[in-house]
């Protein structure tokens, strides 16, 4: 109650330090993202999702053993996409993240919500686990600033993302290839598709 600013003033000072920063910078990124410096940042590193809530399965039970249905949806990324590049979860990308087999499906989410690969720390033996980084989002990079449009399961383990150029990617979470209308889509791992 004695703060010098309420809520919405301080929302106004944040939006200000923002537009300056980019003024200054060029580009402005943050952590977090809220909806009144939206229109002024380029980057939000990371949305308040924990990484594993993010890749929860909707059938596995939560830290306090509850098991009801449970689906990932992707509203950040409907709503601002287009406006700022951002991470699906809360994650600092580790050393070796890319190399190791067991972060698969975390990888497969930042493709399936048109998420931004970013590392605080790189260290000299993160060379190769930097290219597999590289090499996996440019497979997508060019679909980062267009419109989220539709975001949607279409079969058990599977997630059609679709995008204002109309093309859509379509992750496979699954062990097992998926047949995606005559496309092969691999287990653990996504394609991109054009839209008839």
């Amino acid at each position: 109650p004695r703060h010098p600013a309420n809520c919405w003033e301080v929302g106004l000072h944040h939006k200000k330090i923002m537009k300056r920063a980019r003024e200054l910078f060029g580009v402005v990124g943050q952590e977090r993202c809220m909806d009144d410096f939206i229109s002024v940042v380029d980057f939000i590193y990371y949305n308040l999702t924990p990484i594993e809530e993010a890749v929860r399965k909707e059938s596995d039970p939560t830290n306090r053993g509850i098991t009801l249905g449970y689906t990932y949806v992707s509203f950040f990324e409907l709503a601002y996409h287009d406006i700022a590049m951002s991470s699906p979860y809360r994650l600092h990308f580790p050393a070796n993240f890319f190399l190791d087999e067991k972060n698969a499906d975390k990888i497969l989410r930042l493709a399936e919500f048109g998420g931004r690969v970013c590392a605080y720390r790189v260290l000299e033996t993160s060379l190769e686990d930097i290219k597999k980084a590289h090499a996996f989002y440019s497979r997508y990079a060019h679909l980062i600033p267009e419109e989220m449009t539709r975001h949607g399961k279409i079969a058990d383990g599977v997630f059609k993302t679709d995008f204002g150029n109309g093309e859509s990617i379509i992750s496979n979470y699954n062990k097992e290839p998926f047949d995606y209308r005559g496309a092969p889509v691999p287990p653990k791992d996504f394609i991109i598709v054009k839209n008839k």
